[in-house]
């Protein structure tokens, strides 16, 4: 993939996603795309550099990717707008 494309690919995937994951809306769904973009960050910026992250290691992004991984098993939570139109849904 052309490396222009996939810069701005990535930013606007990151720049949504957390809007997204602030709302509480999609969370599962915009948690998979930010979840392979953790996975490609570390395998190719940061796993030469090993995990601490003052050496610019892979320790932070693992950090967000387990985070990510929390938020598509578990969801947004009682306070996001996936549940709130749940709740308006099923009325």
């Amino acid at each position: 993939m052309a490396p222009a494309f996939s810069a701005y690919f990535v930013a606007f995937t990151e720049a949504t996603g957390v809007i997204f994951l602030i709302l509480g809306l999609g969370t599962r769904i915009i948690a998979i795309p930010l979840m392979i973009t953790m996975l490609v960050a570390i395998r190719t910026i940061h796993w030469a550099n090993g995990f601490e992250a003052g050496n610019n290691g892979f320790e932070i992004p693992l950090y967000y990717l387990l985070m990510l991984l929390v938020l598509l098993i578990y969801g947004a939570g009682r306070f996001s707008l996936d549940r709130i139109i749940d709740k308006k849904l099923k009325k």
